[in-house]
């Protein structure tokens, strides 16, 4: 029961605070939303004002500015169009992520899973996760 308490507070603690040095955290804000890329559990954190979404991306994609900007706009258009967006619960994040910075921001936030097929190469484009590159 201690063990469960201390995790709490902890959870509790980690969202009132930012540690970038923690997560190998990089974040920009891009038309209203912060995009956080925890390199760390290759994941790209979005959040606005009502919820988080939570996207699987390769380790290197936070390196490059340029190829951010066109990946944040694509994230956008999809989170707007609720194209492959599924609402998700806290536990089963923090359990397929295993990262509690993300389970402290977003502790009060509705959750949804972005399916995305981010790239690793400046050239790819993203696609939703159904379907299939050049068929």
């Amino acid at each position: 029961m201690r063990a469960l308490i201390a995790c709490v507070l902890f959870v509790a603690v980690a969202g009132q605070f930012r540690f970038p040095w923690w997560n190998g955290v990089k974040s920009d804000r891009h038309n209203g939303y912060t995009f956080e890329y925890h390199a760390r559990h290759n994941l790209v954190v979005v959040r606005d004002s009502r919820a988080c979404y939570l996207i699987k991306a390769h380790k290197n994609l936070h390196y490059d500015a340029t190829q951010r900007n066109t990946v944040e706009d694509d994230i956008i258009k999809h989170i707007k169009e609720k194209d492959g967006l599924h609402r998700e619960t806290h536990l089963h994040a923090l359990s397929q992520f295993h990262d509690i910075l993300e389970a402290g921001e977003c502790a009060r936030k509705f959750l949804y899973e972005l399916d995305l097929v981010l790239p690793t190469a400046m050239h790819a484009a993203t696609t939703t996760a159904g379907t299939t590159m050049g068929n």
